[in-house]
């Protein structure tokens, strides 16, 4: 088990994401401890073997590079070696593929298992560790996620996240490949 200050790593996240100025900061400081609070509850449901500690942490800093800008992505690029090609991912997906690095720099966290949960929270991966699938699916269905004129299917994924979290996976995988066909 590791040990993190939950309050402090709370407080480190809010004035992150407050130094960002963007208008969204309290909508995605709440998002964020919701996935915290979903992970924990999802293992308690299925009574995973998992750190709670480990899981609680990916939940609440899942996001924690949500507001770097290009240059700041770029920065770390350079700074960590990193393959420049990185950068030629939809930005919206940046903050999860780069997320570890600057939360390994700026906090110091540097526990594998919960940088590659963050990694991979908003794709997913084939063969994901326990952890890696319970962030996955607490950031997809936590209790303030919204997909508009999607209620009924979101709820449908969390009641089989309940039941079934493999079958919830393959459930959030098709929503997500036919919610962004339909939106090109």
């Amino acid at each position: 088990m590791i040990e993190i200050n939950i309050n402090e790593l709370k407080q480190k996240l809010i004035e992150k994401y407050n130094k960002s100025g963007d208008p969204k900061v309290e909508e995605r400081y709440l998002h964020s401890l919701s996935v915290a609070k979903k992970a924990l509850e999802i293992i308690e449901e299925n009574n995973f073997p998992v750190d709670k500690t480990k899981a609680e942490v990916a939940g609440l800093i899942h996001d924690y590079a949500k507001f770097a800008t290009m240059n700041e992505y770029f920065e770390i690029v350079k700074e960590f070696d990193l393959d420049e090609s990185i950068l030629e991912k939809n930005f919206k997906i940046l903050h999860a593929l780069l997320g570890p690095y600057i939360i390994k720099k700026e906090l110091g966290i540097d526990d594998e298992e919960i940088l590659e949960a963050i990694k991979y929270h908003t794709t997913g991966r084939p063969k994901m560790s326990l952890l890696e699938e319970i962030i996955f699916l607490a950031d997809f269905a936590e209790d303030t996620r919204v997909y508009p004129n999607q209620e009924e299917k979101l709820n449908q994924i969390r009641e089989v996240i309940k039941r079934n979290y493999k079958r919830a996976i393959a459930m959030i995988l098709d929503f997500q490949i036919n919610h962004v066909i339909s939106q090109k």
